[in-house]
């Protein structure tokens, strides 16, 4: 069963655009970082108006999917760690994260035209 990792701009941005990534990709199959989950909750409490809105949403949305504690350290880095390890695909809208998902042999779950999910 293919598994994805969806990180906090991932998630954001569905949820501005309207795009149903639990449908489309199945509450089974999803993983959550907790530091995404921290993220969430200080963009919930310190955000713009429209991102704090946008964060609730997404918390709610989230709420019984799986999550990891992927340890101490850089998120970008447990990421990528995690990801190799596991065999799983990155949701990232981050183009810097793209990069180094990319070089290192992981899968990438795009977002095209602004309304469909594509595996990289």
């Amino acid at each position: 069963m293919v598994k994805y990792l969806l990180d906090t701009n991932f998630l954001m941005y569905c949820v501005k655009e309207k795009i149903d990534f639990l449908e489309e990709l199945g509450k089974g199959n999803i993983i959550i970082p907790m530091g995404v989950i921290l993220e969430l909750e200080g963009i919930k409490r310190e955000g713009s108006v429209r991102d704090k809105d946008v964060a609730d949403i997404v918390l709610k949305m989230i709420a019984d999917i799986r999550k990891i504690n992927l340890g101490d350290g850089h998120v970008d880095n447990l990421i990528i760690n995690f990801a190799k390890n596991n065999d799983v695909i990155v949701g990232t809208m981050d183009k810097t994260l793209q990069k180094r998902i990319k070089k290192n042999g992981i899968r990438i779950l795009e977002i095209v035209g602004r309304k469909k999910l594509r595996i990289e």
